[in-house]
């Protein structure tokens, strides 16, 4: 597990089905794993837009391995 300090050095990416898509087609959605440096956080909106079942399926897999964060946006409002 990361300490609280590695954690407050990392940098907090919110990423699109645009980036998702394309690492996922390249194989290279493993990519996001190495990079110890970043968070990557996934709006459960753009999590929606990923419709082919096997790249569902290679998302589900890295949520789960915790490469990336899917996060809840409940309010699409302006402020």
């Amino acid at each position: 597990m990361n300490t609280l300090r590695e954690r407050k050095k990392r940098k907090i990416i919110l990423v699109d089905a645009n980036v998702i898509i394309n690492l996922i087609n390249l194989g290279e959605l493993e990519i996001l794993e190495k990079l110890k440096f970043y968070e990557f956080f996934l709006p459960n909106h753009v999590k929606q837009e990923v419709h082919r079942r096997a790249q569902r399926k290679q998302l589900r897999k890295a949520i789960k391995s915790d490469w990336i964060k899917e996060i809840k946006i409940t309010d699409l409002s302006e402020n």
